[in-house]
């Protein structure tokens, strides 16, 4: 009985010294680590931290020491707590250490992340500098800049681009730049022109040549840039060619005739061309009206070979509506041929420029059968040559291209013939010689629009008196005549639907 109680005493000895123990849970010591829970780390990806939140674990009663206000708060308050010990150096004793750690870390990965959005507009912004900063070199441009880049430049530059490599010379030979080819300034051979032709094409329209004749009396103005063989190949090439200028060029007659040039053009221009060996025997435009059956714009400025009977040929051209034949000083004397010429041909002709020619009156006469010209431009080719009479007064003579009121008259009245012939056929102009048909009986036949004829000393306000019944007059120009300022505005007055231009008009600006 006895040792039952021992037994009984003693278990519950045991039990009391059980229970003054401390709790056996996972507590560690300060010598170890400081009495907290160990936290487990679990890491899910590099973006995001799904790591949870660890609280420091009550295990017993005993831990009232410890955590005195945990067992009376919430949640929120132990978060607010261990988030205040990430600032604090010396943590409180209910965090620990390795939470600090941890926490801090985390802190660091959340102020390392960037919004995504923000960090490709700042890529971005970055690449667009780089590349800005980077040299804009030729290849790397497209084909549509390359190709307006070669729209400014010159037929021999784009040559001479074309050789550097093969996309060059695709984009150089784009139909767009060849449409219309001028070669001037520059002054090339026959052989350099040949090796254009690969460029040309159907679409080319207009071609423009410049020659060696400026450089007279140089022997080298003689050097021949053209030739049949080039002029066919340019035909063949181009079919539609419209336009062909040749300016300043040495022809010989013997070794280029008028029809080699293309058939198709309408504007042909021989600007102060000169033709060696040029037939004796006919025009060097004979059957040009054959040969170049289209077209509608002649230029034969400066062309001093021109001799008068080449009129007639030009005449037969049933298309031609300009003529330019400004500085041709041998189209002189010569009503028969224009007589001829503008009663039986010049159909379509709208404009005639005969400035710097030896024309008169005798030759104005014949203008008026015209009854489509339009345009017409007379100015005397010298600044003097009238001669005087025994009062200083210009007196009337035969002389080329002196033109008097009774020539401009003529353009736009036509008086009964027996009265416009007896004065006009033979060149005789004379103050004391006026015979007008009555009003009734003049007819305005010319449809004259631009009337110029400067520097002509015979012409007075007695053409203004006779240009004021040509009512398709728009504009007109007697620059160096002896239009007087009362004469002028009398006309102004009466016609104020034409544009007049006189020497007084400087004068009184």
């Amino acid at each position: 009985m006895k040792e039952d109680t021992l037994e009984l005493a003693d278990c519950i000895g045991e039990s009391e010294d059980r229970e003054a123990k401390p709790s056996s849970s996972p507590i560690m010591t300060d010598s170890g680590d400081t009495g907290k829970c160990p936290l487990k780390r679990t890491y899910s990806s590099d973006d995001e931290d799904q790591r949870p939140v660890k609280f420091p674990r009550i295990s017993s009663p005993s831990a009232e020491s410890v955590f005195p206000s945990v067992e009376h708060s919430d949640v929120k308050t132990v978060i607010t707590d261990c988030q205040n010990t990430l600032n604090d150096p010396d943590p409180e004793a209910g965090c620990s250490k390795d939470y600090v750690a941890y926490n801090s870390e985390a802190s660091l990965e959340v102020g390392d992340h960037k919004d995504p959005l923000t960090t490709d507009s700042q890529n971005s912004k970055q690449d667009a500098d780089e590349e800005s900063t980077l040299p804009v070199e030729l290849m790397n441009l497209s084909d549509d800049v390359l190709l307006i880049i070669m729209s400014n430049l010159k037929p021999t530059d784009l040559q001479n681009l074309s050789s550097c490599c093969q996309r060059l010379c695709r984009v150089a030979s784009d139909w767009s730049l060849w449409m219309d080819v001028d070669f001037r300034p520059h002054k090339l051979l026959e052989g350099q022109l040949q090796r254009f032709l690969p460029f040309f094409s159907d679409t080319t329209e207009k071609i423009v040549t410049r020659g060696f004749v400026a450089s007279k009396p140089m022997p080298r103005w003689r050097t021949e840039c053209l030739s049949s063989e080039l002029l066919s190949s340019i035909a063949t090439e181009c079919p539609n060619l419209r336009t062909f200028i040749a300016e300043e060029h040495c022809i010989d007659a013997n070794k280029i005739k008028i029809s080699a040039f293309p058939s198709g053009i309408e504007h042909l221009s021989l600007k102060a061309c000169e033709i060696i060996n040029p037939p004796t025997e006919s025009s060097y435009f004979n059957s040009i009206c054959r040969y170049l059956p289209h077209l509608k714009v002649l230029e034969l400025t400066d062309c001093k070979w021109l001799p008068p009977h080449s009129i007639m040929a030009l005449s037969k051209l049933k298309h031609l509506e300009e003529l330019h034949l400004d500085g041709c000083s041998l189209i002189k004397d010569c009503i028969a041929y224009a007589s001829l010429a503008f009663n039986l041909g010049f159909s379509q002709l709208k404009v005639l420029d005969l400035r710097r020619t030896g024309v008169s009156d005798s030759e104005l006469s014949c203008l008026n059968r015209s009854n489509r010209l339009t345009h017409l431009y007379l100015e005397y080719p010298y600044s003097n040559g009238i001669d005087n009479n025994e009062n200083g007064a210009p007196r009337a003579c035969h002389l080329p291209g002196i033109i008097s009121d009774l020539g401009l008259r003529s353009l736009v009245i036509s008086d009964k013939p027996h009265v416009l012939f007896n004065n006009a056929q033979f060149g005789i102009v004379s103050e004391e010689i006026h015979v007008m048909a009555p009003l009734k009986d003049r007819v305005s036949l010319c449809k004259l629009h631009t009337l110029v004829a400067r520097n002509f000393k015979l012409v007075t306000d007695a053409t203004l008196n006779e240009l004021h019944f040509a009512q398709s007059l728009r504009y007109l120009d007697l620059k160096g005549t002896q239009i007087t300022h009362h004469g002028a505005e009398t006309f102004r007055s009466s016609r104020p639907d034409v544009t007049l231009i006189t020497s007084y008009d400087d004068e009184f600006t």
